[in-house]
C-alpha cells in the first residue's frame, strides 16, 4: 500500500481509517485531507481521538470521487471545515456536542452540522463564546421551551440559529411545535432585535419574502397566542419595538418589512 501511495504514511493511515467506506478511500483530495487531521497536534483535539475521527468518517454524507449534489459541500471541502473546527474551536464550551453532530450518521444531522460549521468559518474565532447552549428564557414563562439549544453565541451575547431547510419544511414551520416552542424561548430570552438571528441556507433558499410570510404565519397564528405566550406587553423584545398591545403586535406582524422580521437571514 505504501508503493500505491507513493511511499506516503500518512496517506496510507488515512486509507486505512475509511477502509469501511470504499468510495471515499478511492478520493484522493479526501484522503489528504483525512491525514492532514490524522496528524497528533489534530487529532489530540477530539475528546475521544482516533475513535471520534472513525465515527465521524463513517457518518458522512457528503459526496464525493467528483460528483456534486445540490446543497452538500464536497466531501473534502466538508473535512477542512471540520479540520478548521478541530483547530480554532477547541475549547469552546459546546464542543463537544458538535463533535457528537458530527458523529450522527443521519442525513439531516450531518447536513445541519455542515451548515454550522460553514457558519463558524465566516466568524472571527475570537468572537465566538459558546456552542450548541441552552437558551435561557429570562423571566421563567410558562409554556416556553425548557431546554432548547441556540448554535452559536457570540461574545457579544447575540445567539446564532441555523436553519438548513428546504422551501417545503420553511412552509410547515407555523405547524410545528418544536419549531414554534424554539422560537418562543429566542422572543423571551431577547431583549431586542439584534440578540438573536436566525440563519437559512442559502444553497436551499434565496427567497427572503417567502420566509417572512410562514413567520408571519406562525406569528398569527390562533388570534396571534403567541404574543400572549411570551408574556405580552411585558416583554423586553416586544418593548423595544415599542409594541404595547396586542394590536400593536399585529400591525407589526402585517408589514414584512418591519423590524420584527429583521432576525431573518440567508447565508
Amino acid at each position: 500500500m505504501n508503493e500505491v501511495f507513493g511511499g506516503s504514511g500518512d496517506l496510507v493511515r488515512a486509507w486505512e481509517t475509511a477502509f469501511g467506506r470504499p468510495l471515499l478511500r478511492k478520493d484522493v483530495p479526501f484522503l489528504t485531507k483525512l491525514s492532514e487531521i490524522l496528524e497528533p497536534s489534530v487529532l489530540n483535539k477530539l475528546p475521544n481521538g482516533q475513535a471520534d475521527l472513525d465515527a465521524i468518517v463513517a457518518a458522512i454524507k457528503h459526496p464525493c470521487c467528483g460528483t456534486t449534489h445540490s446543497f452538500m459541500k464536497n466531501v473534502a471541502d466538508h473535512l477542512d471545515d471540520i479540520k478548521h473546527l478541530l483547530n480554532n474551536f477547541h475549547g469552546v464550551p459546546g464542543y463537544e456536542k458538535v463533535i457528537t453532530a458530527l458523529k450522527n450518521p443521519n442525513f439531516f444531522a450531518q447536513d445541519g452540522a455542515s451548515h454550522l460549521l460553514s457558519k463558524l468559518k465566516t466568524l472571527n474565532v475570537s468572537d465566538v463564546a459558546m456552542l450548541e447552549g441552552k437558551i435561557v428564557d429570562a423571566d421563567n414563562l410558562t409554556g416556553i421551551c425548557s431546554n432548547c439549544l441556540f448554535d452559536i453565541q457570540l461574545s457579544s451575547g447575540k445567539k446564532l440559529e441555523l436553519k438548513s431547510y428546504n422551501e417545503s419544511t420553511i412552509g410547515n414551520i407555523s405547524n410545528s411545535s418544536q419549531f414554534k416552542n424554539q422560537f418562543k424561548a429566542y422572543l423571551a430570552n431577547a431583549s431586542d432585535m439584534d440578540a438573536f438571528q436566525y440563519i437559512f441556507n442559502g444553497q436551499k433558499t434565496t427567497d427572503l419574502n417567502y420566509i417572512k410570510q410562514n413567520f408571519q404565519t406562525l406569528f398569527s397564528k390562533n388570534n396571534y397566542e403567541i404574543f400572549d405566550q411570551i408574556g405580552g406587553p411585558q416583554n423586553s423584545l416586544m418593548q423595544s419595538l415599542n409594541i404595547v398591545n396586542k394590536n400593536d403586535f399585529i400591525d407589526a406582524v402585517e408589514d414584512l418589512s418591519g423590524d420584527i422580521y429583521k432576525f431573518i437571514k440567508i447565508e
